[in-house]
């Protein structure tokens, strides 16, 4: 099934590979594709958009007025999600300001309809007319079947009642109706044009408020955290498997393992520079010159560095197989074998100095750097599928670049 990635649900943009989609699909003439929390239907019609039509999936309704068009259709509820009928209560419950405005009310869901006065003014009567079984006969819709229709009409009485503009649009189709065969049409050269500027009433009016909108937003909001949590675990279980198959092959860890990896060494390259200029720094970082202190910052970072990576392949740590990893990613700062050799021996010792004496986080292994929600949202969970272990020797050689071999001396704040 495609995914829109300019989605406009509530969940946002989700990783590639993260579970179902959050669509619901109808086929045919009004077909849709439909987020979680979108509240109106559009059609395209001839490639263009007007407010009463319909809008791809891709083009969710931008404004009030093609809401307001889309509910007061003949079939407004054709390519949404189902409705509810679970949350019931009555006229009594509800409270409004007076002006349509509800300010007290229980929580409903899955009813974008409630209160809508063009709903109500044209479906409102309970039952359509549908060609069933060879002829015309009358049958309940939903709003027959809703459990809170007559709490749904009182409001959207009032709301009618309440806006001047609304209650002439509404008052003068009925003269119109009531003029070309007296009953209520919304179609039609006269009654369907008397019936377009009351939905253009009610479209100019805005909005009314309704504090069941903010329940609905905060349940939203729980539900993204959830989902957001379930994604994480995924992740998490993602990686704990890429990086078993890394030990057991002896290969590279996972690319997102990389990136943090990576990450992680500057910010200790940095804080290293930082300390040395301070005057409570460890004995074996004061007393490093200032014309050797960015080598040593940048040899004890990549020694850090390699010996994670080296864990993370299932392989020793050593100064030996150190100075050999890094020489593989031409990180040894011109020098040679043994002398790089020799010289990982202090910068691991440093390492652990660092660890004790809670300079430096102790982190032996790239599991170390997660997090209960891991950067789920940066990586994607198919990044490791489709990259073998030479991608990711070059996406270690493209992140972690090598350094003039030049010593500079930091300037001392």
């Amino acid at each position: 099934m495609a995914r829109s990635s300019n989605c406009s649900g509530p969940f946002g943009a989700r990783p590639q590979a993260a579970s179902t989609s959050k669509h619901l699909w109808r086929s045919g003439i009004y077909s849709v594709r439909w987020c979680m929390r979108c509240s109106s239907v559009t059609r395209r019609t001839n490639g263009r958009i007007s407010p009463g039509s319909f809008v791809t999936a891709e083009e969710p309704p931008a404004t009030y007025e093609q809401e307001v068009f889309a509910w007061g259709n003949e079939k407004p509820w054709r390519g949404r999600p189902n409705l509810s009928n679970r949350d019931q209560f009555g006229v009594a419950d509800v409270v409004t300001n007076g002006s349509g405005d509800i300010v007290a009310m229980p929580p409903l869901r899955r009813k974008p309809c409630f209160a809508r006065p063009e709903v109500i003014l044209r479906h409102g009567k309970g039952e359509e007319v549908r060609f069933v079984r060879g002829s015309h006969r009358a049958v309940v819709n939903a709003c027959g079947r809703c459990p809170v229709r007559n709490a749904c009409k009182s409001v959207a009485s009032e709301r009618i009642r309440s806006a001047p503009a609304i209650a002439a649009a509404v008052v003068e189709w009925h003269k119109v109706c009531a003029a070309n065969g007296g009953q209520p049409r919304f179609t039609g050269p006269v009654c369907g044009r008397a019936w377009e500027q009351v939905k253009r009433a009610i479209a100019a009016r805005g909005p009314f408020y309704s504090i069941n909108d903010d329940f609905l937003k905060r349940e939203a909001e729980e539900a993204v955290r959830e989902q957001r949590a379930k994604w994480a675990l995924a992740k998490s279980k993602q990686r704990r498997n890429n990086r078993i198959d890394c030990i057991a092959r002896h290969q590279l860890p996972p690319c997102a393992d990389l990136r943090a990896l990576v990450s992680e060494r500057e910010r200790r390259e940095a804080s290293l520079l930082a300390l040395w200029q301070t005057t409570n720094a460890p004995l074996s970082i004061r007393k490093v010159p200032a014309t050797h202190i960015a080598m040593t910052a940048t040899l004890t970072a990549d020694a850090w560095m390699a010996a994670v990576i080296l864990r993370a392949m299932g392989g020793k740590v050593s100064p030996a197989y150190v100075a050999r990893f890094l020489r593989q990613y031409q990180r040894h700062q011109g020098k040679s074998a043994d002398a790089l050799k020799a010289r990982m021996q202090s910068d691991l010792a440093r390492v652990a100095v660092l660890h004790d004496e809670g300079v430096w986080r102790p982190i032996h292994s790239a599991a170390d750097l997660d997090t209960p929600t891991s950067d789920w949202q940066d990586f994607d969970l198919e990044d490791d599928e489709h990259l073998g272990e030479a991608d990711r020797e070059g996406l270690l050689m493209s992140l972690w670049r090598a350094p003039p071999p030049v010593d500079r001396a930091p300037t001392p704040s």
